[in-house]
């Protein structure tokens, strides 16, 4: 349950407590407020999420430095969202960077939240609830860190709630296998310009939309190996 942040004893970690205790210190202002709505809608992922940071606490106790585990965790839980698809290609294409092959070419396949279609291949949900106070100014350049989640085309036939409690346990299964790899790291995570995304901005529907390279990277650059 939602409490108020003077619930949280001085020196304990935020997430030891809600481990703990099942109360989520909260705070009367926008970001806490996506936070909560984020628990109601992911509650199973949000579960696991704090279930790795009180393990890596367990183990390192709080410093500055939270470690790897705890950084992919903060990434995906403040800056997070989910693509899900019944057509595997969509996916690989965002992991690669391809914008043209994962959000302009299959336009058509997206979903539309507006107007969910049961014969859309492709849609993304936002987990991050720093993402989505962020997205109350938008700004082109916003960029998502992802994760690509694989359904059945039956998926797209649900019902919203359906869709959200069937995405809770794939995302939250997902995330219980990323975060108990010893060399899990918040590069792991795809970026995904949000804005990019079919049907989150009008502007989007012009092809040269995609064509900012400033926005839409063509990958990572690597390092050279001397």
């Amino acid at each position: 349950q939602f409490v108020s942040q003077n619930a949280l004893p001085e020196g304990e970690a935020y997430e030891q407590f809600i481990g703990t205790t099942g109360n989520i210190p909260t705070r009367d202002n926008l970001h806490d407020l996506f936070n909560g709505s984020i628990w109601l809608t992911f509650p199973k992922t949000k579960a696991v999420l704090n279930y790795y940071h009180t393990l890596e606490i367990e183990k390192q106790g709080i410093s500055e430095r939270r470690g790897r585990v705890r950084d992919t965790i903060t990434v995906f839980d403040e800056n997070g969202a989910v693509l899900v698809t019944s057509d595997a290609s969509i996916g690989d294409a965002l992991v690669s960077f391809d914008w043209q092959a994962s959000l302009v070419k299959p336009r058509a396949k997206w979903d539309n939240p507006a107007q969910p279609d049961a014969s859309a291949q492709a849609a993304v949900y936002i987990f991050g609830h720093a993402l989505l106070e962020q997205l109350v100014s938008p700004r082109k350049p916003l960029c998502a860190h992802s994760i690509v989640i694989h359904v059945a085309q039956e998926f797209f036939t649900l019902p919203l709630a359906e869709r959200m409690n069937c995405l809770d346990s794939k995302v939250a299964e997902y995330m219980d296998t990323l975060l108990s790899n010893d060399d899990v790291k918040p590069r792991q995570l795809a970026p995904l310009p949000i804005l990019g995304v079919p049907h989150f901005w009008s502007a989007n529907k012009a092809a040269d939309f995609y064509e900012d390279s400033y926005v839409f990277r063509s990958g990572r650059r690597k390092k050279n190996k001397n």
